[in-house]
């Protein structure tokens, strides 16, 4: 089947003044959400392999017995709904097995910010970002996902003081962190 595509982007931001000339402030946040199906082909024992017929070096299928822990490890593989894996024409009980398991992503980030005029020479700002997101991508077994959670803020805040048109003081402080 056509692997399945579904992406919506979205968002919003607000911003302006508090107090005129003086104190303003701007926010936003931003949201991604994505399933998207993958194309996946997955090498796994073939349908005669799982019923305990397996292939000599010359292709020829003969009947072994199949240990039963061995038949539940066997149950844990996706079952064969491609063609058979061929060497130079002779069976190797390995065949395809087609899928489009859906990887599923979501993002939200924001950001807040607030700008001040102190005085005629001072001034400070602070700022907050913010990226949450989380992953799940199926792995080389489409029964298998890779899970990702991932989360970044940083943090700003500054304040500006002119002493003379050419002696200018910045302070600043910034604080990062990251997880995952």
């Amino acid at each position: 089947r056509i692997p399945n595509l579904q992406r919506n982007d979205f968002g919003a931001s607000l911003g302006g003044p508090l107090q005129k000339n003086k104190l303003f402030f701007f926010t936003n946040y931003e949201g991604y959400r994505q399933d998207r199906g993958l194309t996946d082909v997955t090498l796994v024992p073939d349908n005669q392999a799982r019923a305990g017929f397996l292939p000599n070096a010359n292709g020829v299928e003969a009947p072994v017995a199949i240990n039963p822990v061995s038949a539940k490890l066997l149950n844990l593989w996706p079952v064969q709904n491609g063609p058979e894996a061929l060497n130079n024409g002779r069976l190797t009980g390995i065949a395809e097995a087609l899928s489009s398991p859906e990887q599923h992503t979501r993002v939200d980030a924001g950001t807040a910010r607030m700008n001040a005029t102190l005085t005629t020479r001072d001034t400070a700002f602070a700022s907050y970002t913010i990226d949450d997101s989380a992953a799940e991508t199926p792995g080389p077994n489409p029964y298998s996902i890779v899970s990702e959670a991932l989360r970044e803020q940083n943090l700003s805040i500054q304040e500006q003081h002119v002493f003379t048109p050419r002696i200018v003081n910045t302070a600043r402080f910034t604080f990062s962190r990251a997880g995952s």
